[in-house]
């Protein structure tokens, strides 16, 4: 679901994000990440196809907007390989129960969770979400209007 960049982004994030020992993996990526959880039953699930469409080849907008895509499979095959690799942390039956249970969705429903830096609940969608939908939601966050802001002020005193 995620690109070679954003591979990147997200093992970089989580080898520079100090975590406390009992701390889990969503955790170390708040305040410095906005997280999309995408559950559903395997990735053969239809709308988790659909949802790995819509953000195909959007990484520049996944990166500027700090967004880290994040499955959560009911069932692992060997085709999952790459979503494997990818999301280590995340991907251990212990972290996919929590995240389960935390965000309180059922195993064989498709839901697609966005998480703001303070770690709170900013959207819940029983069906895919387009970047752009995604994109307008962000934008519109204080917290994105203000690194909006900084990256404006930064860039003109230059």
């Amino acid at each position: 679901m995620t690109s070679k960049p954003h591979q990147a982004l997200l093992v970089a994030a989580l080898l520079l994000v100090p975590a406390a020992p009992a701390q889990s993996p969503l955790t170390t990526l708040q305040d410095h990440h906005r997280v999309l959880l995408v559950f559903a039953p395997a990735s053969s699930a239809p709308q988790f196809t659909k949802q790995q469409e819509l953000l195909k080849n959007r990484a520049s907008d996944l990166m500027d907007r700090d967004l880290i895509v994040i499955p959560v499979l009911t069932t692992w095959t060997t085709a999952d390989s790459g979503l494997r690799d990818e999301n280590v942390p995340f991907i251990s039956q212990a972290e996919q129960n929590n995240l389960r249970h935390r965000f309180n969705t059922n195993t064989q429903t498709f839901t697609v969770i966005l998480l703001g830096k303070d770690g709170g609940e900013k959207l819940r969608s029983s069906t895919p979400v387009t970047m752009e939908k995604l994109a307008a939601l962000i934008d519109s966050m204080p917290m994105r209007q203000q690194e909006l802001r900084q990256r404006s002020t930064h860039a003109s005193s230059k």
